[in-house]
Formats: structure tokens, C-alpha cells, sequence
């Protein structure tokens, strides 16, 4: 059994916390470097919340709740859609190099291997855990953890997932910006329906590092790795808090440096998660372009294409050229082929919906609890 290095932690902010997942990753950007994998299991302060990494945080987050509450804002490096964090929800995170592990070929793969450590963990306590589409880990059908992925240039990797030992989602429907119609006691108990946690599974109340314990032992029984105990010293600290102030408790970075309050989007749900396109188009060219949403896919990819397509004719075939050619430089978008990409943009430029039409996405709310909402209304139920 190889050794690792295992970082535990509570209480951290919500900035400091993903700065050091992202620092820990510049141990794994060269080849040569003989560092092995780490593991992080840790919790933020109450309460913390964390938009994913290609979300649009105005559109999202009820932001001047969080700001009344005293509840911290951060963006996560991972995409997927916004997580309430605090003592009772843990943090994991597992960086490493790509050729860690040559059987893992591709982000879904990953998703699979790792959130078997999860599981293996959960076991062991007594609960039953499977992976499910889109990279939620559910016991008997309800999320009990949301999983996230992020792969920079350097094959750097980080494994994020947000474990619930117990959630407050009524508070968190309240952080969301939902119209206050969809804030019912009826709303509230249906989402708790497709939402489960280790208490409640458990039917006692286990304190959070009782069930991490559990967890690290997880992955060691899952990877034949014995994580070893190292903390962050001082110098690394140093370093960590570098990054925190440029980049995760930067508001460019949390909020985005060019926001337009009032623009319209078009919203498609799709298997990955729900894609949301600005678009702006004049005499048959793109003339700017922003993708928003929970799904999850490699910054540089998504950059590319909103780079690349502007200034060039709005037509599908163009576009798909476009996105091929950088899906085809090692990019991907989880779930999201480019012909399916190019067909969204298409459908974007043609018919902007109503911002009236928008849904918030969370990583632990089901979005189509809301939509049947509706559709019961409509028919007078």
C-alpha cells in the first residue's frame, strides 16, 4: 500500500477553503514531481455558499440574503450548480496527477472511480450508496452528496464532493433567488423527498468527524493508499493566502468583471445540467457570447468557445466547426457533444426566453420539483 497525504481541517472561510485546493494542485503540474495523491476532508465555518465555477452568480444566489445573514460568497474551481456548506456538510477533496491512475481515461470514469470511495465509506457506517447521472451519489434514490471535477492545462486533478450530514434546505431555498410563490411549505417538503443525509439514513445524530473518519478509510480501502497526516505548514499557508486574496476572495472572480444586469438568456435543460447562453448578434455575426450553468467541463474549453465564435456567422455549420476544434485540443464539456452545443447556441439566437422563466440551479435541489409545480397549477391542482 502506497502512502498519501491527508489533510484534515474545520471551520475554514469559504475563500481559504478552495484556495487550498487549488494550491494543492501545483504539486501535481509536473511530471517529474514524485508527490502523492492527496486527500482533504474538511468543513467551512456556518455558512458558507459556493456557486459553481460556470455559474452566473447574480442570476443564482440571493445575494444581499447571504450579505444580511452574514454568509460568505465564493466560486468554486468546479462547475456544477450552487452548494450550501457549514459543520454539517463535508468537504472532500482528492488531488493527483491524470497518470496517477492510467485506468481512468475520461472526467466520467472519475466521477465513477472516486465516488466509490465514497461509498465504501458510507458502507462501513451502514448506509447503501450508489452514483447516479448527473454525478450525484443518492442512497434509495435520494442525493446524499453532490461530486465535481476540474482538470486544469498541467493534468493537475482535483475530485470535489460535499457530503451531507445534515442540511438546512429551507435555508437554502431562501440563498437561492426563487420568486417567493416557490418558497411553500408544500416546495420544501417535496425537495426533502429527493434529499437524503447521513443522520437521517443513520436515524441518530453522528457528528461530522465521526462520518469522516469513515470516509478517509473509504478511500484508503478504495485506492490501496494509507493517507498519512501532514497539515499545511507555514510557508504553504503563506502561499495559500496569496491565492485566496487574487483569486477566491477576489469579487472579480466571484461575481465576474464585465455583468450585465439586465440581459437576457436563453435556459436548456439538458441530461448535463441546465446551459444558459447570452448572445448578442448583428448582421449575421456574433458579436458576443457568454455560457453559463451547472454543468461541469475544462475552463480552458468553455473559454475557447465563447472566444472563438465571436465575429463569426450564425450559422450551425460554422459553429460546430468552431466548437470541434477546441473539444478536438484535449477539451470537453461532461455530457455536452458539440453538435448538441452548437444546436443550443442556434436555438439561443433564435428564441431568447423571459428572464421571468428562470430557475436557480443548486447542486442538492432537483430544478423539475418546480417545473411540476407548474404544471399542476396550470391544470388547477
Amino acid at each position: 500500500m502506497i502512502a498519501g497525504r491527508y489533510i484534515e481541517e474545520d471551520a475554514v472561510s469559504a475563500s481559504y477553503g478552495l484556495a487550498v485546493d487549488e494550491f494543492l494542485m501545483g504539486y501535481y503540474s509536473s511530471p517529474s514531481n514524485p508527490e502523492p495523491p492527496t486527500l482533504r476532508l474538511y468543513t467551512y465555518r456556518s455558512n458558507c455558499v459556493l456557486a459553481g465555477s460556470f455559474q452566473d452568480v447574480y442570476r443564482e444566489i440571493n445575494i444581499e440574503e447571504c450579505r444580511r445573514m452574514g454568509f460568505e460568497i465564493s466560486r468554486r474551481p468546479t462547475g456544477g450548480g450552487t452548494i450550501l456548506m457549514g459543520e454539517d456538510q463535508l468537504g472532500i477533496a482528492f488531488v493527483m496527477r491524470g497518470d496517477n491512475f492510467k485506468n481512468i481515461k475520461n472526467p466520467r470514469e472519475a466521477f465513477i472511480h472516486f465516488s466509490k470511495c465514497i461509498s465504501e465509506g458510507l458502507k462501513s457506517l451502514g448506509i447503501g450508496s450508489a452514483f447516479r447521472i448527473k454525478n450525484d451519489l443518492t442512497v434509495n434514490g435520494r442525493k446524499i452528496a453532490g461530486l465535481g471535477i476540474y482538470a486544469n492545462e498541467m493534468d493537475s486533478w482535483l475530485f470535489h464532493a460535499s457530503l451531507l450530514v445534515d442540511f438546512d434546505i429551507s435555508l437554502m431555498l431562501k440563498l437561492l433567488k426563487l420568486p417567493k410563490e416557490k418558497l411553500s411549505e408544500r416546495s420544501i417538503v417535496a425537495l426533502n423527498e429527493r434529499l437524503t443525509t447521513v443522520r437521517r439514513e443513520l436515524g441518530y445524530n453522528v457528528s461530522t468527524k465521526h462520518v469522516r473518519e469513515y470516509i478517509k478509510r473509504g478511500f484508503e480501502k478504495n485506492l490501496g493508499i494509507k493517507f498519512i497526516s501532514r497539515p499545511l505548514n507555514y510557508s504553504e499557508i503563506r502561499k495559500v493566502k496569496i491565492l485566496e486574496k487574487r483569486k477566491y476572495a477576489n469579487p472579480i472572480w466571484i461575481f465576474g468583471g464585465d455583468h450585465e444586469p439586465e440581459k437576457k438568456e436563453f435556459i436548456k435543460k439538458t441530461d448535463a445540467g441546465l446551459v444558459r447562453v447570452s448572445i448578442k448578434i448583428h448582421n449575421g455575426l456574433i458579436t458576443s457570447v457568454k455560457i453559463y450553468g451547472d454543468f461541469f467541463s475544462n475552463p480552458s474549453t468553455l473559454k475557447g468557445i465563447e472566444e472563438n465564435i465571436v465575429g463569426k456567422e450564425f450559422t450551425k455549420e460554422g459553429l460546430l466547426r468552431t466548437i470541434s476544434e477546441e473539444y478536438d485540443k484535449n477539451g470537453w464539456i461532461l455530457g455536452i457533444d458539440p453538435e448538441t452545443l452548437a444546436s443550443i447556441i442556434i436555438e439561443a439566437g433564435d428564441h431568447l426566453l423571459s428572464l421571468n422563466n428562470y430557475y436557480p440551479s443548486s447542486c442538492f435541489i432537483d430544478q423539475s420539483v418546480f417545473e411540476e409545480f407548474e404544471m399542476g397549477n396550470e391544470d388547477g391542482k
